[in-house]
């Protein structure tokens, strides 16, 4: 049995969830990203989903793989790969083991079918919605006349992307004012702020945890 954690190894979440994993005693494989141009997946399709990662110098079985951690950051983005121009065989990995987390038979948080929504906000919120959570008045758009009067209606306004690239929530302040015709070339989420404290929850089969972040 083996518990694979794919990302990146100084990032908190993965660095905390392996430390837990290896005070537990379980059996832990980081596949550390920062590597990825020295890593090689090999995926095979049949009556069982089979093949091999090769990272450095080790080479893991995928059936010895029995659950995983997923949390990878835009392998092409890293700047070992912007440096040596290796997007491509980056890209292949990563592909690769999107389509391994999504087929395996190991229990996997979180495939990536059950992200995909994080890729579109709007979608999401949308998803939000119809499970009844209420979500603030929201606007998309590039035109900045329409942020102009969405602000005015609102008084306290914030800001975000739109896609699934991670994004810094951000006020709307005065001194944007000069960069607001910026939206022009990329639609922006604008939404009512609402006060108060911010909270996360995760909900993993029926238990929810919430935490105040």
């Amino acid at each position: 049995m083996t518990i694979l954690l794919w990302g990146l190894p100084e990032e908190r979440p993965l660095e905390r969830v392996r430390r837990e994993l290896e005070r537990l005693g379980a059996p832990t494989l980081v596949l550390d990203q920062h590597a990825v141009l020295e890593t090689e997946v090999d995926l095979v399709v049949d009556s069982e989903v089979s093949g091999s990662i090769r990272a450095r110098e080790r080479r893991i079985d995928l059936r010895s793989i029995t659950a995983a951690y997923v949390r990878p950051y835009d392998s092409r983005r890293l700047p070992e790969v912007i440096e040596t121009g290796e997007q491509r065989h980056a890209g292949a990995v990563e592909e690769t083991l999107y389509s391994w987390a999504e087929i395996t038979p190991a229990l996997v948080i979180n495939r990536p079918g059950a992200m995909a929504a994080n890729g579109s906000k709007p979608y999401q919120m949308e998803q939000i919605r119809s499970f009844g959570f209420a979500v603030p008045e929201t606007l998309i758009t590039t035109d900045p006349d329409a942020v102009r009067a969405f602000w005015e209606r609102h008084g306290k306004v914030v800001y975000k992307s739109v896609s699934g690239v991670r994004s810094i929530v951000s006020r709307l302040r005065s001194e944007h004012l000069k960069r607001l015709a910026d939206v022009s070339h990329c639609p922006t989420q604008f939404q009512r702020f609402v006060p108060g404290r911010d909270h996360r929850v995760h909900v993993v089969g029926d238990e929810i945890f919430a935490c105040e972040v």
